[in-house]
């Protein structure tokens, strides 16, 4: 072998170790990528989820004071099969009606003319 020929070899590994650190870099972008986004679904999901659900528990000192500080007035219970009083007006029906089709004309007029200035 010449050196010509050992040159030419090594230069065909040295393009070949580009391509596949590209697409090293490549794949491995996209997987930052794709972990990043889901991260970031995740805490909003998570973020919403704590706001709906945030209710300060009460302190065993607040349970105890809570009796004491508002003293607690009970409502007669409402019979379950109340009936509503003859003298009320009965609530309205509502309908839902199909919006009228315009048929298409048989005849139409002659047309316009139009003149612009």
């Amino acid at each position: 072998m010449t050196i010509h020929n050992l040159y030419n070899e090594s230069m065909k590994n040295c393009l070949l170790s580009v391509p596949l650190s590209g697409a090293f870099w490549l794949i491995f972008l996209f997987i930052l990528c794709f972990f990043g986004v889901h991260v970031v679904r995740l805490a909003k999901i998570g973020w919403k989820y704590q706001k709906r659900h945030e209710e300060p528990a009460p302190t065993n000192s607040q349970k105890r004071e809570a009796p004491d500080s508002q003293p607690r007035e009970e409502k007669p219970a409402a019979p379950q099969n109340a009936q509503p009083t003859p003298n009320a007006p009965p609530e309205p029906v509502y309908y839902i009606v199909e919006r009228k089709r315009k048929r298409p004309r048989e005849t139409y007029s002659p047309p316009k003319e139009i003149k612009f200035k």
